[in-house]
This record gives structure tokens, C-alpha cells and sequence, in this order.
């Protein structure tokens, strides 16, 4: 028997935590939620209204930092702003 006629790729699983917690971890981010739909992180991250962070810098921290496989394909930009009293 052949053995590459039964080999298994094995890929790397995705773990919306640790992306979670790291973005957590970035300056000016104040809150973010990511969860797996249709087989690609999502995510949606709070950002201090000063913060001059945009989706595509978070997408590469996130390469830099964790791998690809753990990059939200989307992420959706909120912006804090001060509540009045």
C-alpha cells in the first residue's frame, strides 16, 4: 500500500481567543469580538476615538504576530466616542 494514498494534511485550526487577545493587547484597542463563519475569522474591534488604527494594520499585526491562519478575513472598524453626561 501506498502510504501517500492515505496521508492527512493537517492545518493549522483557527482559535478566535487567541486573536481576540491579542488585538486586545494593541494600543487604542479597547474592545474586540472574533468568532469563525464560513470557515474565515471575523472580528469587530472598538477603537479609542483617537486611535489611528485602520482594518488592514490590524490584519497585519495580527500576520506578524500569530500567522495567517489566525488573521480575521474581515474586521469591522468601531469607533468609542466619549458619552455625554
Amino acid at each position: 500500500m501506498d502510504p501517500m494514498t492515505h496521508a492527512v494534511v493537517q492545518f493549522p485550526r483557527f482559535d478566535p481567543k487567541r486573536t481576540e487577545q491579542f488585538l486586545l493587547s494593541l494600543p487604542g484597542v479597547l474592545d474586540a469580538s472574533v468568532w469563525v463563519r464560513d470557515e474565515a475569522l471575523k472580528a469587530h474591534v472598538t477603537v479609542d476615538a483617537f486611535a489611528e488604527l485602520n482594518d488592514k494594520e490590524l490584519q497585519t499585526a495580527c500576520l506578524d504576530a500569530l500567522g495567517l491562519h489566525q488573521v480575521p478575513r474581515q474586521i469591522v472598524m468601531l469607533r468609542a466616542h466619549p458619552l455625554a453626561a
